[in-house]
């Protein structure tokens, strides 16, 4: 009986751990900030919310809305589309190919599959951010880009989009401010804890 209890309690704790893991690190409403930027203009984005706490890394998704270092925005919607986007509409829809540059460059598998190096010339934030943009249609497309060439390599089609969102922020004006992107794709530390869980209670059975 205890056995079956210890089992339980290690499944719900697994369970609270990736349900956590896997929510948005952010909702509607809220205020966040950009304390970093990338040296394209763009990514990577460090954010933080309104207490300057680190919430996530991003990297933005139009080329001509800026935002300024360290002032508070707040999150108009949480949305599959940039709002003001681009050719394809407003909202204009993500990239299948951006969602999943994105999505690996979060799990850490961009860097341990795809080279990424944040400071890397040709395989750092500049070339990802690049690659957003172009597939995101805001300049022109650069068939050379690394990211884009693994995009187009590897890269999921289809429409995919997976977990990834578009935060789309304002100011206290009013005023549309910048798209960056967001997931809830589970960081690798948790998916490690995940692991070991697993193996505790295909442990704990064994000794049944």
């Amino acid at each position: 009986m205890k056995k079956v209890l210890l089992s339980f309690m290690v499944l719900a704790l697994m369970g609270f751990m990736v349900g956590n893991a896997m929510a948005l690190p952010v909702s509607e409403g809220e205020r966040i900030k950009i304390t970093r930027a990338g040296g394209t203009g763009g990514g990577e984005f460090t954010v933080q919310n309104a207490a300057s706490q680190f919430l996530f890394t991003s990297f933005c998704l139009e080329l001509s809305e800026t935002v300024n270092l360290g002032t508070l925005y707040t999150i108009n919607t949480i949305a599959k589309g940039a709002v003001k986007g681009g050719v394809g509409g407003n909202p204009d829809p993500i990239s299948d190919k951006t969602a999943w540059l994105y999505a690996n460059f979060v799990s850490g598998t961009l860097a341990s599959n795809y080279g990424y190096s944040q400071f890397d010339s040709s395989k750092g934030e500049s070339a990802l951010q690049h690659a957003i943009w172009g597939f995101e249609q805001e300049e022109t497309l650069d068939s050379t880009n690394w990211f884009v060439i693994q995009a187009n390599t590897y890269g999921w089609t289809g429409g995919y989009t997976g977990d990834v969102w578009v935060i789309n922020l304002k100011d206290d004006a009013g005023n549309d401010r910048q798209s960056i992107l967001v997931t809830s794709t589970p960081e690798p530390m948790t998916l490690i804890l995940f692991g070991l869980g697993l193996i505790g209670l295909a442990g704990l059975r064994r000794k049944e």
